[in-house]
């Protein structure tokens, strides 16, 4: 068996935040599968959101210039990451370390499976 721990750890801040965010938007918008969700532009755009945010909160200053104490597990790795957002928009989600191959994944949803039951 391979080591699960960095899949684990890419999981936790990045799927989980954002697989809530579609359940519970999705479902409040009258879906029942996540991939019904998905497809809706707006809650396509919050998931977008919360990746962004982390990432925007992971550089350390807020909009007004203060100094934000980020609290996370890989702080110094997250926090350069994100540094280098400013020279190339997509450089935190390139990082393998932090998001596996998700830039590399396809980007419609997948035909089934869902968070919820009927």
């Amino acid at each position: 068996m391979t080591d699960v721990e960095p899949s684990e750890l890419m999981k936790l801040p990045l799927l989980n935040a954002s697989h809530q965010g579609l359940c519970y938007f999705g479902r409040l918008s009258g879906y029942h599968y996540v991939h019904e969700a998905t497809q809706d532009p707006l809650i396509a755009r919050l998931s977008a959101a919360i990746v962004a945010g982390w990432a925007r909160y992971a550089e350390g200053v807020d909009d007004v210039g203060e100094t934000i104490d980020v609290v996370d597990g890989r702080r110094d790795i997250v926090m350069a990451h994100a540094a280098r957002r400013r020279d190339e928009s997509l450089a935190f989600l390139r990082r393998r370390d932090l998001f596996s191959d998700l830039p590399r994944m396809p980007v419609s949803p997948p035909s089934s499976g869902g968070c919820w039951t009927r």
